[in-house]
């Protein structure tokens, strides 16, 4: 279930992402640009590092801590 959450989240590395790139194109009548999806999908890494970081952090400072 926690995979089926994360998965549908609008970040482009998930199909929350893809979703969220076919409503574009339904709306604008275009698919967005290869560059803007490709800045999107590296957005869309960064903040799952930076989620992911956060937790390492928090885990580790509660250990020794």
């Amino acid at each position: 279930m926690n995979l089926a959450v994360v998965n549908v989240l609008p970040i482009p590395i998930a199909d929350g992402g893809l979703f969220l790139f076919l409503m574009y194109e339904k709306f604008r009548g275009r698919p967005p640009s290869i560059a803007f999806q490709n800045a999107a999908a590296m957005a869309g890494i960064a903040l799952v590092a930076g989620l992911f970081l956060l937790t390492f952090y928090n885990d580790i400072a509660r250990i020794f801590g």
